[in-house]
């Protein structure tokens, strides 16, 4: 027999899109892969943490998984978003899944970004 739990939680700081975090990173909203999902950009460092919008498995850059992405639609504008505005301010960029890219990230998120969009036209 499992006993249900039920837990309120209240936030310390409510991070949203375009905000600052003291540690210099912006936070960018990019759902899809769950609703809440936030990626992290560091300009200076040209570093974005991307968490699950985007994925590295076996060395190839890609989307979220259809299996484990609730809205495959928001998961594509996130990383279109995160080509065509953010592009030109990373180059190094980790993941939840795969190995880091170091060099030429945002160039690597713009290639993929080309290819989804225009094999969906």
């Amino acid at each position: 027999i499992t006993k249900s739990l039920s837990l309120t939680v209240s936030p310390d700081d409510m991070d949203i899109d375009g905000k600052k975090t003291p540690e210099g990173f912006i936070v960018i909203h990019t759902p899809g892969h769950t609703a809440g999902h936030i990626s992290l950009l560091h300009r200076e460092k040209r570093v974005l943490i991307a968490g699950d919008a985007l994925n590295n498995r076996g060395g190839k850059l890609q989307l979220p998984p259809p299996l484990f992405t609730p809205d495959q639609k928001n998961a594509h504008r996130s990383v279109w978003k995160l080509a065509k505005k953010y592009g030109e301010d990373f180059d190094v960029i980790v993941f939840g899944h795969g190995p880091p890219i170091l060099q030429n990230g945002g160039h690597k998120v713009q290639s993929l970004v080309t290819q989804l969009f225009s094999s969906e036209v």
